[in-house]
């Protein structure tokens, strides 16, 4: 049977792609044989890491933590003495407590450091949970897990319509082996709100600039960082514009449509915090319970950070500073390869921690909000996409995960 090429050098016809395939396998290309199957390629992923790190994180001694005393035990599996401790415990700590506690019991009223919490995830988490038996913690692990999959799906499709599938299954696999990657399987809202905000980045590049709102609306309902999302949505609106010169009308209606529904969202829950709960300044107001209480200038913050790494005083911030400087690198190096909707996105979402200092750490979450920022590891996949170099950045990036996994277990903070 004759194989007819596409001149672009895409998938050969249907009839032929299994052998193909499998035939890439075996000559060893690493990524070649799943580039062409997202689903399996995340999957994989997902299942992979939630076993490996699952076993690691039990067998550490992550059955024990740090924070037992900030936790609600009336999910009896995660309690002490619960054969299922040692398994669940590893995912849950921290913001993961504060989030199945608002599934299981809601928002408290007053000045509460749960009311800094969107309500998306703990709300599709309180509907799992119904269906099995009111258990939250794994409610939301299967949440994180299923939001993981299809974002690393979405992912992938997004970045190859720019650079290809080869370079977009490299940038999967170093989005869910990345330094903090291990947070796309916690209960936390990194895999979700990455689902959506890729979700919404491939839309508006598929020319659907009203699902591309609705998908932001529901980013600005699992994180302030959803706002962020609405504003690259009207830059790419404005520079396709430009660019296209089309009725001025349409322009003006594609703005509203990206970005109205995430800001209605935002206000909404904003005045239902205010309102309904008494929460002062809303969801803003909560954050002094996490150390924050103003902004600042990045080069502040920046200098905060590195005294204190200095110091000895935080030495977390190194992941910190080490994960800044990997992104804006990537960003630097592929600002030609990439829509400059995409480099604003992410600079802007990079800017959040420079300006909003903690004092628990000057950097507190940047390495989280690294592990979701899609153009930085597909600016990273395409510096880094030769095999050679790219089987030495996923490897040292796994393992830096892997150490990262360990601590957090324990109920330790990361950084």
């Amino acid at each position: 049977m004759s194989v007819r090429a596409n001149r672009g050098g895409s998938t050969p016809q249907l009839g032929v792609r299994r052998p193909i395939i499998v035939l890439s396998v075996a000559r060893g290309g690493w990524l070649t044989g799943l580039q062409a199957r997202p689903w399996w390629l995340a999957t994989g992923l997902v299942l992979g890491l939630r076993v490996v790190l699952g076993v690691v994180g039990a067998l550490s001694g992550g059955g024990t933590a740090a924070d037992d005393g900030l936790r609600d035990f009336s999910d009896n599996l995660t309690a002490p003495g619960s054969a299922w401790r040692p398994l669940l415990l590893p995912w849950d700590h921290y913001d993961a407590v504060a989030l199945t506690d608002i599934s299981a019991h809601g928002y408290p009223r007053g000045d509460n450091p749960l009311n800094a919490f969107y309500p998306l995830f703990p709300a599709l988490t309180a509907g799992v949970a119904r269906l099995l038996g009111g258990h939250v913690v794994v409610a939301a692990l299967v949440v994180s897990s299923l939001a993981a999959v299809v974002a690393l799906v979405v992912m992938h499709r997004l970045v190859a319509s720019v650079v290809g599938t080869r370079t977009a299954a490299l940038a999967v696999v170093l989005v869910a082996v990345s330094p903090f990657g291990f947070f796309l399987l916690a209960a936390y809202t990194e895999s979700l709100f990455l689902a959506l905000s890729a979700g919404a980045f491939l839309a508006m590049q598929r020319r659907q600039p009203l699902l591309a709102g609705v998908l932001a609306a529901a980013a600005a309902a699992c994180r302030l960082q959803g706002l962020v999302v609405a504003g690259a949505l009207l830059l790419a609106v404005v520079l396709r514009g430009r660019h296209e010169r089309g009725p001025r009308r349409r322009m003006l209606g594609d703005a509203v449509g990206v970005t109205l529904p995430a800001i209605l969202v935002s206000l909404a829950f904003s005045a239902y915090e205010l309102v309904v709960l008494g929460q002062p300044s809303a969801q803003w107001g909560a954050q002094h319970w996490y150390g924050r209480h103003g902004l600042a200038m990045p080069w502040t913050v920046l200098g905060d950070s590195i005294r204190s790494l200095a110091s000895s005083a935080h030495p977390e911030e190194l992941y910190n500073l080490l994960l800044l400087a990997v992104v804006l690198a990537a960003l630097a190096l592929t600002v030609r390869r990439l829509p400059r909707w995409w480099t604003a996105y992410a600079l802007l979402s990079i800017l959040l921690p420079l300006i909003q200092p903690s004092q628990v750490t000057p950097l507190t979450s940047l390495g989280r909000y690294s592990a979701v920022l899609f153009p930085a590891m597909a600016g990273v996949a395409v510096v880094a996409r030769r095999r050679p170099l790219a089987i030495a950045v996923v490897a040292a990036s796994a393992a830096v995960m892997l150490g990262r996994f360990v601590v957090f277990a324990h109920g330790s903070y990361v950084g």
